[in-house]
């Protein structure tokens, strides 16, 4: 009977167990079709990536045009605020020629004595140039320096210059386009005078770089 009973006990189990279902996997056409979904997903990405990418590039070369812009802008004021006198330079301190910004500023040497130095900013092929003469200590380097002859240095200072101007502020008048070309009468000694008045007061810069339309304007004191 005991057996009879365990034998009706362990059939009633298995016919309450489920039954198992064979194990299916993925055919070949699902396979194809994740593979696709994942390749479009990598290439969405890649590109997405890529853009940022070339957005940061862009933002960096942006970031340091702006840098080398400030930069030249304030080496142009510097210049401006140690120009010469008129009649320290022969002529007029700063004046427009040739389509080029030049000014004649002091500088102090080492050994405590004071030279004067030509400073001319001109664009060539889109690049905003500073070219600087060595120290002058008399008349005929003060000409010869005037007259363009070559012996100093001469450094890029912003590239992709798409505009230059430069107006001047004369005390009474404002801003004006042009500089005045009256300058007093030369000096006969040998060496460099030292004093003088000077014609203006203040100079405006503006310099256009890049794609971009807009304008920056600094405005700068002379001789200050």
């Amino acid at each position: 009977m005991k057996s009879r009973a365990r034998s009706e006990r362990a059939a009633a189990r298995r016919r309450a167990a489920p039954a198992r279902r064979p194990v299916r996997g993925f055919t070949l056409l699902e396979l194809l079709v994740a593979i696709a979904l994942l390749a479009v997903v990598a290439v969405l990405s890649w590109r997405g990536l890529d853009q940022i990418a070339r957005a940061n590039r862009a933002l960096e070369a942006q970031i340091t045009a702006l840098r080398a812009l400030g930069a030249a802008l304030d080496q142009i004021g510097t210049d401006a605020r140690h120009a010469a006198t008129d009649e320290e330079s022969l002529g007029a301190a700063v004046a427009l020629r040739g389509g080029a910004l030049m000014i004649v500023r002091r500088v102090d040497l080492p050994d405590g004595a004071r030279r004067l130095q030509v400073i001319r900013y001109r664009v060539v092929d889109g690049r905003l140039l500073r070219q600087t003469s060595p120290a002058l200590a008399t008349v005929g380097q003060m000409r010869g320096a005037l007259a363009g002859v070559s012996g100093g240095t001469e450094v890029a200072l912003v590239d992709d210059v798409r505009g230059f101007g430069v107006r001047v502020w004369i005390d009474g008048r404002g801003l004006v386009d042009g500089i005045p070309a009256t300058p007093p009468a030369r000096a006969q000694a040998d060496v460099v005078p030292v004093v003088a008045a000077r014609q203006l007061d203040g100079l405006q810069v503006q310099l256009q770089v890049g794609d971009t339309p807009r304008v920056v304007t600094r405005l700068m004191m002379v001789g200050q």
